[in-house]
């Protein structure tokens, strides 16, 4: 705190306190999230027990996908405050991120019991209890939401979503256009209602084999983020931040197990948050000073991550040794990143994204024998074929291959046994279909 904070009245250091909350919020509200982010913590720095700061700096963890310290923090405001109904219903959207159901559902309820009108708490609640498969109760509290709001339309949305998974398709699709005939602009009420229209269509007799196919088709493109994400905001369909590599590539990373290696990152965001769960430890160099302060609450203690001036200079000194794996990402000359890797005879693996177009990079790791393994595909936010691609050296290949996967992609269909994968098998017929 300042002299002239330690000098001031205690009505003059709340009006102040409170300013800078509507201050944090206006940034807040318009999407500003590391700005609002600053001010909430400085907050905090005069008075470490304000509970309206905690609780909002906690929002601000939840929507960037940090739920354990959401839930740390919107907790201790709630310690501080017991009867703070925002708080509540927000630690239960954490929860329910985090998949802890039961939790989530008394706190939504905590907050109902102080505030039976509160409208978040209703949604909250009845998304919550539509994980559970309860939706005949999701459905009571969507109604009440709209009871209170009848304009409101994340309440007919997701009502709409809930009368789906019971099959009355008349009913959601009568929900999903009123949410449209609310907002416009609503993509997502869009994107459920053309899935939901298919999905009644796909009832009609002799319908063309690739118009039955197109539902699986959009929730494809739903699960790898293609409706909900944004350029600042890099999603998969259930709203977990995910780098912007291809989808193939992050298909098949996530089938091995690399809980054992260690991930360096030349260039840091999203990639960073989401490669911590999968590796035993990540080293992020990052140039920019506004991405390393907005990472700087959100990185878990498996990550060490650095504000550098240029990856280049730091990357000359670096022991690569150390690392199992590099990701080469970043917003730099990547031929001359390539240069200074081939160099230092690294022998793992690197992941290099849109290698299609940084082809003489590739070739100067391609020199020193490194094979590439292009994976093409397409990313949430963008409209073209893009590759992220792996490089390894022949004989390091048998460090991460396996033919025990560790997990398969979304809406996969693994089979626990086949005929056809038996050697001792005594069905070789030409006539049995694996695929009926």
């Amino acid at each position: 705190m300042s002299e002239q904070e330690a000098n001031s009245s205690p009505e003059q250091q709340t009006l102040s306190i409170q300013q800078a909350i509507d201050l944090g919020m206006q940034h807040h509200s318009a999407g500003r999230l590391p700005e609002a982010e600053s001010i909430y913590q400085k907050i905090l720095q005069t008075d470490p027990n304000q509970s309206v700061a905690l609780h909002l700096l906690g929002s601000v963890a939840h929507q960037v996908g940090n739920n354990d310290l959401a839930v740390e923090l919107i907790t201790k405001a709630l310690a501080i405050k017991p009867d703070f109904v925002e708080a509540h219903s927000n630690l239960g959207s954490a929860l329910l991120a985090m998949g802890k159901l039961d939790d989530a559902v008394t706190s939504c309820r905590n907050a109902l019991a102080i505030q039976p009108d509160y409208i978040e708490a209703h949604i909250n609640l009845g998304n919550t209890l539509k994980e559970l498969g309860r939706l005949d109760e999701a459905i009571t509290h969507y109604h009440k939401a709209i009871d209170i709001k009848p304009d409101y339309d994340l309440a007919y949305n997701n009502l709409g979503g809930a009368l789906k998974e019971l099959g009355r398709l008349d009913e959601a699709i009568s929900h999903y256009q009123k949410a449209i005939d609310i907002n416009p602009d609503y993509d997502l009420a869009h994107s459920n209602l053309g899935l939901t229209l298919m999905k009644q269509v796909q009832k009609l007799p002799r319908l063309p084999q690739f118009v039955a196919r197109l539902p699986f088709y959009i929730s494809y493109l739903e699960s790898l983020g293609v409706m909900n994400a944004t350029l600042d905001n890099i999603l998969n369909g259930k709203g977990e931040n995910i780098p912007l590599l291809t989808n193939s590539f992050l298909h098949w990373f996530e089938t091995i197990d690399w809980s054992g290696m260690t991930l360096l990152e030349l260039g840091s965001g999203n990639s960073t948050l989401y490669f911590s769960k999968f590796f035993k430890s990540v080293t992020a160099y990052e140039p920019s000073e506004k991405w390393f302060k907005f990472l700087q609450s959100r990185i878990p203690k498996n990550v060490d991550c650095t504000n550098v001036h240029s990856i280049l200079s730091v990357l000359k000194n670096e022991d690569l040794d150390k690392y199992d794996v590099i990701l080469l990402d970043p917003a730099e000359n990547r031929a001359k990143i390539a240069r200074i890797i081939s160099e230092k005879d690294y022998s793992g693996s690197i992941f290099f994204d849109n290698s299609e177009w940084y082809r003489q990079s590739i070739g100067v790791l391609s020199q020193v024998g490194f094979s590439e393994i292009p994976f093409f595909g397409i990313k949430p936010v963008q409209d073209w074929v893009s590759c992220t691609s792996v490089l390894v050296k022949p004989d390091c290949l048998s460090n991460w291959i396996t033919s025990e996967w560790k997990r398969f992609p979304d809406l996969a269909r693994p089979r626990k046994s086949s005929v056809w994968d038996n050697e001792n098998s005594s069905d070789d017929s030409a006539n049995h279909c694996e695929y009926c």
